[in-house]
């Protein structure tokens, strides 16, 4: 699957830290964010975004895998009564006081891994 260069213009009020995290989560198709925080060293650092197919998701979480990043990342799913698709989270496990830059360009590398066109066979949506 090739991802997308589809880098969006942000408001002035985003968190700066967020930006190149954001933008590789909107480059891969089906994934739309649209919130963030980085949480400024006193809570965890949140994005949130809709995601409109399970095999994409599937990726997302691969290279979220404890088994395949640093380990301070995890998607949790949300839900809200004005969309008919969940909602999720991709946040850090833990306050990152320092690291965070190091750890969300590690992350944005195994996305950017696991949504090469060599695991599109793997990660078909089969039902």
């Amino acid at each position: 699957m090739k991802l997308q260069d589809n880098c969006l213009n942000y408001d002035g009020h985003m968190d700066k830290e967020c930006v190149e995290l954001c933008n590789a989560l909107n480059n891969i198709p089906y994934v739309i964010t649209f919130e963030s925080c980085s949480g400024h060293g006193k809570d965890v650092f949140r994005i949130w975004f809709k995601c409109y197919n399970l095999g994409v998701l599937s990726r997302l979480a691969r290279a979220v895998n404890r088994n395949y990043s640093d380990g301070c990342w995890e998607i949790v799913s949300d839900s809200t009564d004005t969309d008919p698709y969940g909602i999720f989270c991709l946040r850090t496990n833990v306050i990152l006081t320092s690291g965070l830059e190091t750890s969300i360009h590690c992350l944005i590398e195994n996305i950017e891994h696991w949504f090469k066109d060599e695991f599109d066979e793997y990660f078909e949506l089969k039902l």
